[in-house]
């Protein structure tokens, strides 16, 4: 039959359309006209669309509904009442006789009423035999299901067994019908699959509807059937095969489907099946686990002498992991650590779960392993857990508590007095979040030296990425103190918890142990088996049976004997459990979403409702906020009790706010499963707004749960304002990833409202996080479709800021014409717009790139227009940028004088804040300005503050400062140790002014080292990245001269073709930037080069206009290297004594710098500095000569 409403293809005799419920017409048995579903009458030929006794379908499905045993009618009758609306996995059973237009055309109507009713009996009696349900009659047809509305653990072996009794009695009724009806065959189909159950017709009439692809499918089996034969599909076969025989018929392409249907033919049961039924049990020791029980015995015995443990237990879900911890913490003292060692039960145990949604639940597992050691939890007042705080952290950390307290204050999204406020909002993301990091160290380990500790990670394979990092973090700890890092988790190697086990295992192989959970031995599950039951003599069937489901399972074992007696299969007589003789009619549920999905079904309406209501909470759920969204507040505590003695969920603490806890997260993801979509939208809209009602104070700490909550329910706009809101707080936090899933989840909800303007904006988002995360292309290609929507639009601040922020990029990128062209754009719709944010940040962004190609004047009075107005807006964040990118433009240009008064302004300004780390900064910026000026006294008082810098791209700068100082002093090996320890951190930027100076120190310590192959690849490496551009940045001018030296001076043999590229790429940046460092870079380039082709008059030429330039721009180190150059040029052009002077020049500045250098150390290693080395050995081989 085919539906007019949704075109698709439906059952012969099909009332309503499987696929959307629509009315179909109505088939005249007698002309096979086509009817409306209302017609009582055949429009062709005036036959009774009802039976010859005025009958209709529903009232012939009564008739045999009627038929069903009087106990399995009263169960259709109270469970189908919450039928309607409910999702559930259902065998659908389709039957069809064979031929039935052929053999109604030869018999009278109410001679054929009379063969379709006995057919319908048949089938009706073996379906009921197996506790199915006649869901409609279709015509001649029956449509069956098994599941609803009772479902049971074994509908798919059920329906098997009723298809092949339908089967053997239709063959019975066919030999009673011969000579009246020849040939009297059916056919049938089965499938299993999840649908949405509904209802119609009247309470006294009405036929069940399956809504769902797999009733689709279940007519398509039984359409592609033979006359007598079983069609059954893939997934039924799965779930029956180990009781039936079955016969594989391929992928077979059927009338519907675009792809084939892989079909099998159901033959008959197996004389041996190879599982079947099981019973039901209690609490039972732990079985089979003993040697996993040692190994953490072990290293908790080693926690104990002080040796910090990192222990991963691996299993699937069920298989134990968190019963072999408790039963570890009650384990014994081994015997030859008793004196020593108290029991394991008094050390200190913290446990943090992580949630099935806790991706946007930023640090969810450590806030709980925080609040367990203030034996809080998350529900408690704030200004209880404050206090509990203020009071653990004194304890802990003394007179260093102020300083860890906000960050701490911070992850359990507490409140912070105005100047921690204010200290927090002048940091960037990557501080914040370097910050929490060392707050959290800093927490546990103070605690374990204190006492061992034990932190329990649970279901780590859920953890969020910023509680990765700190777990992460945290592995170096176990060096320290007596701290046990307890990992529990899935096998999931796609989540980044995979990550963190295989960093465990690699790099602290000397602390870690892997504990991986097996499934049980058949031994073990029989031993486990004996203590739940406490009786031995379980039919052995029975227990083979239960062993093949459970495949040494724990977990699946236990639930499949608490459902035997729920069943009451297993009922408890005195002081033992027995079988009642009904076990030979229960089959063992083959899954654990089976299992409990109908231990959840045979709950009570209203408190299934109450689990379904809790499951949308989530695993552990707070008594206040059910009771808040619940409809049945009286009888709460009752359902919640019934909840409790049945194993569904248990308490998770009583004090000092009650909560709830699912016993196992599969119980709640089934209980949430079988709502209907469109309840749980309302459902969780009602948890969003209750968090929302008693959390209104820690709202910005619940942005993440929030967004879920509103997402799904459909509250798209709340969502998405929740979704942004959580990944500003992300990215402010350092937790650049998670500030990604936060952006793409709200993509996702501005396509689906069809929002163009909040689309491209989220893209411009994303594709600034993408260049952070160090994806180029992906970046470029974000910015490219953002641009593409917004530019299409009005003006808008949102294309403001995307034209800002890819202006940003291209002036990273030293592509500074188009760095400047996108961001003119963006200033003036700022301006236009009034968007001062955009506005600033965008001044200070063109302000550099036009620095960098020959309009600096424009370029200093865009910064510093960028510095006065950031002042007036008092926004730290672009304070701090502003005063960060005028110092080191000022350098560049050698206005020293004014770059040293200003960074000093800065570092006034950093105090003021009560900001170390933008006082680091502020640091980094005064020593270049120092050191290359000569200032090194000075210059050495910063590094102890620059040192602090060790995160982000903060760290990879500060180090590149720091090598450069210990290259200059001849600390080599320092700074070889210190460059390569950050080099891939600098390659990962892609940034031009970041890898070429890193490049470019790295061959100066190699040089010093003497013969390095790398050198020719670090030059290399460098004129490709370079020539990836066609736009110069200032930084990379130095590395260049570098590789002038190494490959014009000491390799001009073989790498004279690198050389002589290095001097041409310094010629274009010169000519492209027009910068004092450039044209003294270029002098001692093209004397190298001179050199290196013995051309020694040439040489001293270019050596002395470097002289020049180094002189005046106040670098004397730089100085005294060019001299060393002319000295070197002089000697074979035949003035020796202009030789002798260029080499006493530099000595006397070496050794003005020499004298700044008061630790003796520091003062022999400059002294002994390869470039010294060369200035004094020339300087001997000329006393020598003369």
């Amino acid at each position: 039959m085919h539906c007019v409403k949704c075109d698709a293809d439906n059952a012969p005799g099909a009332r309503f359309c499987s696929m959307c419920a629509h009315p179909l017409p109505q088939l005249c048995l007698k002309c096979q006209q086509e009817n409306p579903p209302e017609a009582h009458f055949c429009s062709a030929c005036a036959t009774s669309l009802y039976g010859s006794d005025g009958t209709s379908d529903l009232e012939r499905l009564d008739d045999l509904r009627e038929l069903a045993p009087e106990g399995l009618q009263e169960k259709i009758r109270e469970v189908a009442k919450s039928l309607p609306g409910q999702r559930k996995s259902v065998t659908i059973l389709f039957t069809d006789i064979v031929g039935s237009t052929a053999i109604a055309e030869k018999l009278d109507p109410e001679e054929w009423k009379e063969v379709v009713q006995g057919a319908h009996l048949r089938v009706s009696d073996a379906v009921y035999r197996y506790e199915g349900t006649i869901a409609q009659l279709l015509g001649d047809g029956v449509l069956a299901f098994f599941g609803a509305p009772l479902t049971h653990e074994d509908d798919p072996e059920r329906a098997a067994r009723a298809a092949l009794d339908i089967q053997a009695s239709i063959s019975e009724y066919r030999h009673q019908l011969t000579g009246f009806v020849d040939d009297f065959q059916m056919r049938v189909g089965i499938n299993v699959g999840e649908v949405v159950m509904g209802e119609v017709g009247s309470k006294e009439h009405a036929e069940y509807l399956a809504v769902g692809d797999a009733v689709n499918v279940a007519a398509r089996l039984e359409g592609a059937a033979e006359p007598g034969q079983i069609l059954v599909s893939e997934a039924i076969t799965r779930r029956i095969e180990a009781g039936f025989t079955l016969r594989d018929l391929g992928e077979v392409r059927v009338k519907g489907k675009t792809t084939a249907l892989s079909m099998f033919e159901l033959i008959e049961t197996k004389a041996e099946p190879s599982s079947g039924r099981g019973i039901e049990g209690l609490r039972s020791p732990l079985v089979g686990r003993d040697s996993e029980l040692e190994r953490l015995s072990s290293a908790l015995a080693s926690l104990q002498e002080g040796l910090g443990q990192i222990v991963v237990v691996l299993g699937e879900a069920g298989i134990g992991k968190t019963r072999l911890v408790q039963e570890t913490m009650q384990q014994e003292v081994p015997a030859e650590l008793e004196e020593t060692s108290a029991p394991f039960s008094s050390l200190r145990w913290l446990e943090g779960r992580s949630l099935s949604y806790g991706s946007s639940l930023s640090f969810w597992p450590i806030m709980q392993l925080i609040l367990a050691d203030l034996g809080l939890s998350d529900g408690d007042a704030e200004v209880k857990i404050k206090a509990a705080l203020r009071h653990r952290v004194s304890d802990l950390l003394g007179d260093d508590s102020d300083e860890f307290l906000p960050f701490l204050f911070h992850i359990l999204g507490l409140k912070q007095d105005e100047a921690a406020r204010d200290m927090l909002q002048t940091l960037d993301g990557e501080t914040v979040k370097h910050q929490i990091k060392k707050s959290v160290r800093r927490y546990f380990t103070c605690m374990a030296e204190s006492e061992p500790t034990i932190l329990v990670f649970e279901d780590t394979h859920w953890a969020d990425p910023s509680s990765l990092e700190i777990l992460e973090d945290l592995f170096s700890t176990t060096d320290q103190c007596s701290l046990m890092l307890l990992i529990l988790m899935r096998v999931e190697r796609d989540h980044g918890s995979w990550k963190v086990k295989l960093k465990a295992e690699t790099d602290y192989g000397h602390r870690y142990t892997d504990i991986h959970l097996k499934r049980l031995s058949k031994n073990d599950s029989d031993q486990l088996v004996d203590h739940l039951l406490e009786v031995a003599d379980l039919p052995d069937d029975v227990r083979r049976l239960m062993m093949d489901r459970s495949e040494g399972n724990p977990f699946y074992l236990e639930e499949i004997i608490r459902n035997l007696i729920d069943q009451g299969v297993l009922i408890h007589e005195e002081a033992t459990w027995r079988a009642t003789k009904e076990i030979a009619q229960v089959s063992i549920p083959d899954s654990l979403h089976g299992v409990l999905q109908a231990r959840i079904d045979r709950l009570g309406e209203d408190v299934r409702r109450t689990l379904q209501l809790a499951a949308v909470i989530g695993k552990s759920f707070l008594y206040r906020i059910l009771e808040s969204i619940t409809e049945a507040e009286r009888e709460l505590d009752a359902h919640l009790a019934q909840l409790q003695r049945v194993d569904l969920v248990r308490e998770k603490t009583r004090q000092p706010e009650l909560e709830y806890i699912f016993k196992h997260s599969l119980t709640q993801e089934a209980a949430y499963n079988s709502l209907l979509v469109e309840r749980r939208r309302g459902f969780h809209r009602k948890v969003g707004e209750a968090i929302e009602q008693i959390f209104a104070d820690r709202v910005e700490d619940l942005l993440g749960l929030l967004a879920h909550h509103f997402y799904r329910a459909e509250e798209l706009e709340k969502a998405a304002d929740y979704l942004i809101r959580a990944g500003l707080k992300a990215l402010r936090e350092g937790s650049i990833q998670e500030s990604m899933d936060h952006a793409h989840q709200a993509l996702t909800v501005y396509e689906r409202l069809e929002d163009p303007l909040n689309i491209g904006f989220i893209k411009a988002r994303i594709g600034f996080l993408h260049w952070v995360l160090g994806d180029r292309q992906a970046s470029l290609d974000m910015y490219k479709d953002a641009l593409e929507i917004l530019e299409r639009l009005p003006d808008s601040v949102e294309l403001a800021s995307a034209l800002s922020l890819r202006s940003r990029l291209y002036m990273f990128n030293a592509e500074h014409e188009q760095a400047i062209s996108m961001g003119e754009r963006a200033l003036e719709l700022a301006e236009r717009l009034q968007d001062e944010e955009v506005r600033i940040s965008t001044l200070n962004t063109v302000g550099c790139s036009r620095c960098e190609i020959r309009d600096k004047e424009r370029g200093f009075l865009y910064l510093f227009k960028s510095l006065q107005l950031s002042l007036e807006l008092n926004d730290p964040p672009l304070i701090n940028r502003a005063y960060f990118n005028l110092v080191e433009n000022l350098m560049k240009h050698s206005r020293n004088r004014e770059a040293r008064e200003l960074a000093q302004d800065y570092v006034r300004y950093a105090k003021k804040l009560g900001n170390h780390y933008v006082e680091s900064l502020s640091f980094l910026k005064l020593l270049p300005i120092d050191w290359l000026g000569g200032n090194w006294t000075t210059a050495l008082g910063y590094l102890p503050e620059i040192e602090r810098l060790d995160f982000g791209i903060w760290q990879i700068w500060a180090n590149y400062e720091l090598g450069r100082v210990d290259n200059d002093l001849g600390r080599i090996g320092e700074a070889r140790e210190r460059l390569d320890r950050m080099f891939e951190a600098a390659l990962k930027t892609g940034e031009i002014q970041t890898v070429s100076p890193y490049i470019g120190e790295l061959i100066r310590s190699s040089t010093a080292l003497g013969p390095d192959s790398k050198n020719d690849e670090y030059v290399e490496m460098l004129i490709r990245h370079i020539g990836s551009t066609p736009f110069y940045d200032s930084g990379s001018v130095m590395p260049l001269l570098s590789a002038c030296y190494w490959t014009l001076i000491h390799r001009k043999n073989v790498a004279l073709k690198n050389g002589e590229a290095c001097v041409s790429r310094i010629k274009e940046a010169c000519q492209q930037l027009d910068l004092p460092v450039t044209k003294g870079a270029l002098s001692e380039a093209r004397g190298c080069l001179a050199l290196a082709k013995e051309r020694p008059d040439q040489a001293s030429e270019h050596f002395r206009e470097a002289v020049k330039i180094w002189e005046l721009v106040e670098r004397p180190y730089d100085q005294a290297r060019a001299l060393n150059g002319l000295g070197r040029a002089l000697i074979p052009a035949g003035d020796l004594k202009g030789a002798s002077k260029a080499y006493e020049q530099a000595m006397g500045i070496v050794e003005s710098l020499a004298d700044q250098l008061e630790d003796q150390e520091l003062r022999e290693s400059f002294l002994s500095s390869q470039l010294v080395r060369q200035i004094k050995t020339s300087q001997s081989r000329l006393e020598n000569t003369d």
